[in-house]
């Protein structure tokens, strides 16, 4: 009776799951020189960065990128209002309850399509208004 021995060798270095994809990127200075003040290489703080955004735990990308589309939406919708720029610092400091008392200088329909979109921007539990729904700020 033998015994086959096989020559495949088996190799005990951890390797990674998944292989780094090497691409080049521009930084201004200011960045290179944050990025070579940190405790790991460059490389490393950089996937960090981007890892810890992408899983967004604590929803603070989406938040951001909500109250982005919610300026989008107020500066199509009353960019030339005199109370824009207040109603801008106000969203973007989560303030919804000033936005509230600037929308009744807008029309209706456009202070109802903010709030309802700043609502969800400020991370407020306020369901969107639906066609007919009137509050007491848009009357």
């Amino acid at each position: 009776m033998s015994h086959a021995t096989s020559n495949t060798t088996i190799d005990a270095s951890p390797k990674p799951r998944h292989s780094p994809v090497r691409r080049e990127i521009a930084l201004f200075a200011r960045h290179w020189a944050w990025l070579s003040d940190q405790p790991s290489t460059p490389d490393a703080v950089l996937r960090m960065l981007v890892e810890r955004a992408s899983r967004d735990a604590d929803d603070t990308y989406k938040m951001a990128q909500r109250k982005e589309a919610c300026y989008f939406l107020m500066r199509d919708l009353i960019g030339d209002d005199a109370y824009f720029e207040d109603a801008s610092r106000a969203l973007f400091a989560g303030q919804l309850d000033v936005i509230k008392t600037l929308a009744t200088h807008w029309p209706p329909q456009h202070a109802t399509r903010i709030i309802a979109s700043a609502s969800q921007a400020c991370g407020a539990d306020q369901p969107a208004l639906t066609n007919g729904e009137s509050t007491s700020w848009t009357k």
